[in-house]
């Protein structure tokens, strides 16, 4: 019966067994620590193309961060995702110049930078806009002027225009960072957070989420009433006490009733998925 099966085995197949039974494993081995093109294959166009242009360019941007943003902002060009990139923090433009490298038709790449503004930190070789784009266009010599867009302030005095759409938004520089999303039917999402240096954060802004938020209402005298409540300016049908569901972003809440004065006013609250607050609405008798 072995003597069947063996004939029944590929000659190939032999061989490479017989291989492994011998130098194998030694080989196996070997290809752990070899750096040969024979061993381990050619490097591909994002190593040979982009980043061994990027490599030359001061910065902290390795091979690894610029798979995962080429890899990101090729992703988004395939599902047709359509916007500027934003950077801010671009030092002397290495992971700038890889941004600008996924740009499609129509695109720019915006920029926030200091540059040689009198900032506390702690780099000697601060770049100019002018040295900023020399590099981006090293890396991409076929890019326009006009579709970069630089911004020599600080993150904190940048100013965009409203009807700006970004799809991929990187920020370099560590502190605190205020992300205002605005959207055009649903409202505005602002959140500031503290971000450490090396820090890297996912913050997903869903409109549709909703949040519950608890709303009473009282009289001068601390005895609980009726009133009618109020979502940006529009009438939810609710009165209280009750318990509403709210869309997140920024918010106006307010509370009505026919006779009384509002003594403490609207509250503008800012709510998201993990943020709420109940809300107490005080009324005194009109006059």
């Amino acid at each position: 019966m072995q003597h069947i099966l063996k004939k029944l085995v590929p000659e190939t197949l032999k061989k490479i067994v017989q291989h492994y039974r011998g130098k194998g494993l030694q080989h196996s081995d070997h290809l752990l620590e070899s750096t040969i093109y024979a061993d381990i294959g050619e490097a591909g166009p994002l190593v040979k193309d982009v980043f061994s242009r990027l490599k030359d360019i001061p910065g902290f941007f390795n091979f690894d961060d610029c798979g995962h943003f080429f890899l990101v902002l090729s992703y988004q060009s395939a599902m047709e995702i359509k916007g500027d990139l934003l950077e801010i923090g671009s030092y002397h433009g290495r992971s700038t110049a890889l941004m600008a490298k996924c740009l499609k038709p129509g695109e720019r790449i915006v920029v926030c930078d200091a540059f040689e503004l009198d900032v506390d930190d702690n780099y000697d070789n601060k770049p100019s806009p002018e040295n900023l784009i020399s590099n981006i266009q090293r890396v991409n010599r076929e890019i326009e002027r006009d579709r970069i867009v630089i911004h020599k302030c600080l993150s904190n005095d940048l100013h965009l225009d409203a009807d700006e759409k970004f799809r991929f938004i990187h920020i370099d520089d560590g502190g605190e960072h205020t992300i205002r999303v605005v959207h055009p039917i649903f409202g505005e999402w602002k959140k500031t957070v503290r971000i450490g240096d090396g820090d890297t954060i996912n913050m997903p802004v869903n409109f549709n989420d909703q949040v519950n938020i608890r709303i009473t209402a009282f009289d001068a005298d601390g005895k609980p009433i009726w009133a009618e409540i109020l979502v940006d300016n529009e009438s939810t049908g609710e009165l209280t006490p009750k318990e509403i569901s709210v869309r997140v972003g920024q918010r106006t809440i307010a509370a009505k009733k026919e006779g009384y004065i509002l003594v403490n006013g609207e509250r503008k609250l800012m709510l998201d998925k993990y943020i709420n607050e109940p809300i107490k609405f005080i009324f005194k008798k009109a006059l």
